[in-house]
């Protein structure tokens, strides 16, 4: 049986759109793929983004509350998972740097 690594439980969000920025570049805008109080997995296609970047993060869960983070860019993957083009997806793990509590209160809640 594989043991679960996860600090926090998360919840699948494929419908949640995540802006994005790096330090010096225009706004990307995303799919997340699921969210926890720690961070996200974002759906990252063509964007040039490497781990260890900060990038600065926007969305609105479903709810409609409304998340801003300074975030770091953990793992970058290539998944099995295709796109609307048959394409491998290519996902990265983003982690919550710079969280107001009261955002990551808003998304412990969402996850329960």
């Amino acid at each position: 049986m594989k043991r679960e690594r996860r600090k926090f439980k998360r919840i699948d969000t494929e419908k949640v759109e995540v802006m994005w920025r790096k330090d010096d570049s225009f706004d990307n805008l995303n799919k997340m793929r699921n969210v926890s109080e720690g961070g996200f997995r974002l759906v990252i296609g063509d964007e040039q983004i490497n781990p260890g970047e900060v990038i600065q993060v926007e969305f609105k869960l479903p709810t409609g509350e409304i998340i801003h983070s300074k975030a770091k860019v953990v793992w970058i993957k290539s998944f099995k998972a295709k796109d609307e083009q048959g394409k491998a997806t290519l996902e990265a793990g983003i982690e919550f740097t710079d969280i107001t509590s009261k955002d990551r209160q808003t998304i412990k809640s969402f996850v329960k």
